[in-house]
This record gives structure tokens, sequence and C-alpha cells, in this order.
């Protein structure tokens, strides 16, 4: 669904913003609005990527990240306006891809490795992205999305077969937010909360207990701008006083913190109207304190920039000016390998920018040259995923842009782009959201497990380290055991080499650290019998060891 009033001929460009690199290119023959997510869907150590296409063409497609060739395609029989999310939902030891269609009022849950359909459930339609987890506490994860009769709805993930619906909506007004997950009340058991999409009087978010079927409490603030809040609230602990707070914008602009205890208003802040994007939130300079990252899309005075709020009383602490609007916010990565968290997001009209928080602009290139002149308009109206996608030791940004309308027209188009980024090579950004919560939030800890990076508990103060492996060679796991003590403030960057000098990646899930001893299970890895490179670092010093596995 469109939300852009501003229309401009493209022959008013003259010029395009220098280019970067396109790694790869895909044809789609319609847009992606929305976002993508990304995993290793089929175990070759490589992600791929999956995206769903607006009106003619209504398709998931699930491309090989290294080179944009096709893993499998999926036609879900009409637009997609929804960023899907990768999940094992029936605990099948493969990835799902669960993606919620628009036009085609119905969720479909997909085998992310053959690309077959498992089940799918009419979904009352909508543009909700689904989250994932385990509401009940039973062996199974549960799916929620909201719809456009204002409903809430939870399927089990086995089967897709209805666990909970929940008329959240009392005058069944769309809800277009996806389902935030977040324990509100303390309790250990995980809550949601949801905010309209279309309410003539203003704007509501809701709090459910999942767990007793009560709304945990509501936030209404008046709104004649009749649309109200088209992605939901960032969630993180802005104001360091060791509770959440729940970050959302809304289309009459004004910006606002929710206490997520209660929903009572922490702060709210007027940004030039609408306010719609997603909202993500980070310690973007390293102060120990979080920043808010907001795009706005100003119809009145044009006015549109990446706005940096400090999280403690939103306070405007930095913005960047941007020609036009950015409707899907902003990733964060590090993509000049600074140590510094930086802003990466699509805009109307096709520009993609990286963006320094505090300095400026990276860099900034244009996609509508990859086009055909004469579109009606055109947008990068899809949230970026970044990450080293090809492992050659730099961050890629990927990207779906175009043109596309809600009726069948002749001139939709639409391409996914691999874009080169820089020579950073984490932390990842992999889905719509940051994670399967949608809490828009990239914490420290996530950032560290995103880099390999681990912290080793002292036993002695020393600024120099040696390690020992052990078994070498090895079939199946390898212990690492530091000799000497590290600070527990010195970060590790743990790497895996192969003979090539390619990087594996090494997800978090596949090691564990245990004061001064890392355990690592290769068989996670899924890597070939053969020479490898353990690579750890810490900031002032080095060291590689060689193993070897074996089948």
């Amino acid at each position: 669904m469109k939300k852009y009033l501003l229309f401009i001929l493209f022959s008013a460009f003259s010029t395009f913003a220098s280019a970067q690199a396109i790694t790869w290119q895909y044809y789609t023959g319609a847009p992606s609005f929305g976002s993508s997510a990304a995993a290793d869907l089929d175990k070759d150590g490589f992600y791929e990527i999956v995206f769903s296409t607006y009106t003619n063409d209504g398709r998931v497609h699930c491309l090989n990240a290294e080179d944009g060739s096709v893993r499998w395609i999926y036609n879900i029989g009409g637009c997609g306006d929804v960023a899907p999310i990768i999940a094992d939902v029936d605990n099948d030891d493969t990835l799902d891809v669960i993606v919620n269609g628009s036009c085609n009022p119905t969720i479909f849950c997909i085998n992310g490795y053959t690309g077959q359909l498992k089940w799918s459930k009419p979904s009352g339609g909508g543009d909700s992205p689904p989250t994932v987890a385990n509401m009940d506490n039973d062996s199974m994860p549960e799916i929620l999305f909201c719809n456009f009769n204002g409903q809430l709805r939870i399927l089990n993930g086995e089967d897709g077969s209805t666990n909970e619906t929940i008329q959240v909506d009392p005058n069944f007004n769309p809800i277009q937010t996806e389902p935030t997950l977040v324990d509100v009340n303390n309790d250990g058991h995980l809550d949601i909360i949801m905010a309209n999409y279309y309410n003539i009087t203003g704007l509501y978010v809701w709090a459910y207990d999942y767990a007793t079927q009560d709304t945990l409490w509501t936030n209404f603030m008046a709104d004649t701008s009749t649309f109200n809040a088209y992605h939901g609230g960032a969630v993180a602990d802005v104001d360091g006083d060791g509770l959440l707070e729940y970050v959302i914008g809304s289309n009459n602009g004004l910006v606002r913190a929710l206490n997520v205890e209660d929903g009572s208003t922490l702060w709210s802040i007027p940004i030039p109207a609408s306010d719609m994007a997603p909202i993500s939130i980070a310690d973007l300079d390293k102060d120990g304190d979080l920043e808010v990252v907001v795009t706005n899309n100003d119809w009145i005075t044009y006015d549109e920039r990446i706005w940096v709020l400090n999280g403690l009383n939103g306070s405007v602490a930095w913005s960047y000016a941007t020609t036009f609007s950015s409707f899907r916010g902003c990733a964060i990565a590090d993509i000049n390998g600074d140590d510094t968290l930086d802003l990466v997001a699509g805009y109307y009209m096709g520009d993609v920018i990286a963006v320094q928080p505090f300095s400026g602009l990276i860099w900034q290139t244009n996609l509508l040259q990859y086009f055909p002149p004469g579109l009606p308009y055109f947008d990068v109206d899809h949230g970026p995923l970044v990450a080293d996608f090809d492992h050659n030791g730099t961050m890629n940004v990927f990207v779906v842009a175009g043109y596309g309308t809600y009726t069948p027209d002749s001139q939709n188009t639409g391409k996914a782009f691999m874009i080169e980024a820089g020579t950073g090579k984490c932390p990842e950004w992999l889905m719509f959201r940051q994670d399967a919560y949608r809490s828009g939030y990239l914490s420290q800890q996530d950032a560290d497990s995103s880099c390999s990076v681990v912290l080793i508990a002292p036993e002695h103060a020393t600024e120099s380290f040696d390690l020992t492996l052990y078994p070498n060679p090895t079939c199946d796991e390898l212990f690492v055991t530091m000799n000497k003590g590290i600070f527990d403030t010195k970060k590790l960057r743990l790497s895996i080499y192969n003979v090539n000098g390619q990087e594996i990646i090494l997800p978090s899930n596949c090691y564990s650290v245990d004061r001064n001893n890392i355990h690592i299970n290769l068989k996670t890895l899924h890597l070939a019998s053969g020479t490898y490179v353990l690579d750890i670092q810490n900031e002032t010093g080095e060291l590689k060891k060689e193993f070897i596995l074996m089948e």
C-alpha cells in the first residue's frame, strides 16, 4: 500500500548519485514492499534471501545471496506487501518461510529448503508482518499476525491450526502493525503490543496478555489524520531505568516512547509528519546510552531526514537531510569497518544511502538508472538487509526497487539488487525489525554475537594471550583453552578460514563460553573435511591456530 503524496517526473533528474558497485541484480517484474529475510536455508554456508512481490508477479522468491541465482519460487496467488519471517515452526530441523499474503488473504508456510508448501490458512488479509515465538510453552512455536478486520490471529506453527483469535479493535478497523513481542508485566511470559492503522478518532496502542487473555493496558492519542500507525514500535530500555519502552511513530507527526509496564508516555516529540516508518534503536555513539532512529515523510514542508533522538528524553541528537522520504526505516550495521554503527535506508525516487551518525554521508547510490525511462514514479520501498553475503570480507546491502500499483499495470516492474557497501564485516541485519520479536533493537549483545565476539573472564591481569586447540585433528567439536587470562572488557573476535582464505560464518549458536574456555560445535557449520585456521583476536593482539577436520 503506497503512502506517498509527492509525485514528480523523472525528467527532473539530470544526474544520479555516484553509484556503488552492484554485485548482482535480479529481475522480478514487480517491486517488493516491506522487506526480506535471510538465513542459510540449504545449509551450504551461505545465506538465502526470501521476499514477496507485488501485483504483476505475486510470488515468493528465494535467491542464493552470494550470486542472485534462484533457489526456488512459490506463487502466492496475488500481491505480497508484507515482510516474511524465517523460522523452524514445526521442529523438523528445517527452516520454514512464513509469508502473509495481501491481495490473497492467506498466510503461507513454505519449506525453506525445497520451496514446497507445508500449509496455508485464511488470514483475513493485511500488511502485518508475522512474528514467531513459543507463546503457550508447548514444544512448538506459534505464528502471530494482525489483519484488515482488527484481529490478532495466532496459529500453531506445526500445521497452521488456530491457537487463538482476538478481536483487538472493537470497531473492526485494520491493524497493519506487526505484533511486537515483549514481557509487559514481568511475569516471565511474552505479551503482545499492537497499534491500529485506521481510526477516525485517534491512535490506539494495546498490550495483550496471551496467558490470561486480558488487555493489560490501552494507550489512546487523539489524532484527526485518520490513518494512524502502519509499523509497530521498537522495544528497548531507552531511558536506562531497567524497564523497557515501546517507541512508535504516528501519522500526525509525533514519535512517542511508552513505558511498557503500563502504557504511560515517557516522552513525545514532534517530527514533521508523517512518522509511520519503522523505528530502530541502538547505542550509536558507544556512550552506553541508546539512540532512537526515525525517518519521516514530510509532505508539507519536505523537511525529510534521518533523525537520531536521545533515548532518555527524545531530544534530537543529530539529523541528516535527505532528498526524499524513506518508508521502511534504517538498518543498522558497521558499513565502513571503523567499529562504529552506521545507518542504511532506501528512498522514494531510488536512492539507497549509508550514513555514519554524528558524522555524515558514507555513500549514496540511485537505482533508477537500472530501469527504463518513463515510469510514473519509482521507489525503494523495501527495508535493507546488511551482511557479507558473498563471504568476500566486505559488507553488502540487499534491497528491491521498482514501480508498482495495486491494480495490474503493464509498467509495473522491479529488480532486486546486491550492493557492495564497504569494508565492514558485522553486525548483520538479516530481517525486518532485526529479530523474530520485531523489536527493532540492535543491542550490544546482539552486535557482539553477530560479529562472533565473546568476552573471556580474567584469571590474571595481562595484555597478551595464548590458546590451545583440542582435539586436533577433530571430527565434530573443538575446544579452545586460553592459557592466560584476558580482562573481561577485552572483546575477542572468532573467525574460521578455509585453505582458500574464505571466512566461514560462525553463528552464535555454534559456540559457548565458560570463563576462559570456548567450545565450538563444528557440526552446525556443515564443513567439508580439510585444513582450517581458527583466528582469534582482541584489541591488543591476534593468534591463528590451524586445525584439521576429519569426517
